[in-house]
């Protein structure tokens, strides 16, 4: 399988807040399947060595705890830091939240305000804030800038559904904690067998279940793209105008649009920069 570039070449306006080149992990996931899975194993084994030591009285005296308040320390603690991982997370990572900052000290620049949504378009966990951006931007947006913003939404939800469910490494590395929990737990825990094995299980299961979560989080964000399309696709005219901007190697998206729109497909691009003296928006506003 191809390999997907992720995301796609943004057409800001105006200079960009903070690293324009940053990684596409930022916009997926801020925190990758990767560090969550290694996170959860570690804490994991870490509670099965704490019960493991207390009941075989491997701690000091001094260090005594009820087998009722271990159970819940050990129960409790693990998901709650992980919750609060994957809470905070999307709010510190997330490159939305450096557009949002500065947004709010010029509420008027309206460059800046495009830029926050193309930015959030992208970003997997800021679906709200672009249906938010762009829905208070079309009052404003001439039909070029329009059809300039539709074709990057496309953009942005075609590679999103074109990224693989499961990627192969993230599967890999589930078996790799299950099998490493079995040993640990045998050898270095004297748990019988069949407890490893268990230990194994729950492990994995916790481990899926976050899988599912970054999937459902991805599948939501298209899901809000979609909508944005259609109310994009409703204001736009039957005729659309005429992108005026350099063409690059044809690609998928460009493709289709010879299909919906032969006349246009040869000054289209989804990818280039917009020039400001063919932004209407930007006309509209000086």
């Amino acid at each position: 399988m191809a390999q997907i570039a992720y995301p796609p070449r943004m057409p800001l306006l105006t200079h960009p807040v903070g690293d324009p080149n940053a990684p596409a992990i930022r916009y997926l996931t801020p925190l990758p399947f990767f560090t969550i899975a290694v996170i959860t194993a570690l804490l994991f084994l870490a509670g099965l060595g704490v019960l493991a030591a207390h009941y075989h009285h491997w701690l000091p005296a001094a260090w005594h705890i009820t087998s009722r308040n271990l159970l819940l320390g050990v129960s409790l603690l693990p998901p709650l830091v992980i919750s609060t991982l994957l809470l905070l997370a999307p709010l510190i990572g997330s490159p939305t939240r450096q557009y949002q900052a500065a947004a709010s000290r010029r509420p008027q620049d309206l460059r800046l305000r495009w830029n926050l949504a193309v930015v959030a378009t992208a970003d997997v966990y800021a679906g709200t804030t672009a249906q938010s951006e762009w829905l208070s931007q079309l009052v404003w947006l001439a039909d070029g800038d329009r059809l300039r913003a539709l074709m990057y939404i496309q953009r942005v939800r075609e590679r999103l559904q074109a990224l693989p469910p499961l990627p192969w490494r993230d599967i890999l590395l589930t078996i790799v904690a299950g099998a490493v929990t079995v040993l640990a737990s045998t050898l270095g825990m004297r748990y019988s067998v069949f407890e490893a094995v268990l230990h194994s299980i729950a492990l994995l299961v916790v481990l899926q279940l976050l899988m599912l979560y970054f999937y459902l989080q991805r599948w939501q964000h298209i899901r809000r793209l979609d909508e944005l399309e259609d109310v994009f696709e409703e204001l736009l005219p039957s005729e659309r105008p005429v992108l005026a901007t350099a063409t690059p190697a044809e690609d998928d998206y460009t493709r289709w649009l010879r299909a919906q729109q032969p006349e246009a497909v040869a000054a289209a691009t989804p990818e280039a920069p917009v020039p400001e003296e063919h932004s209407a928006f930007l006309r509209l506003w000086q």
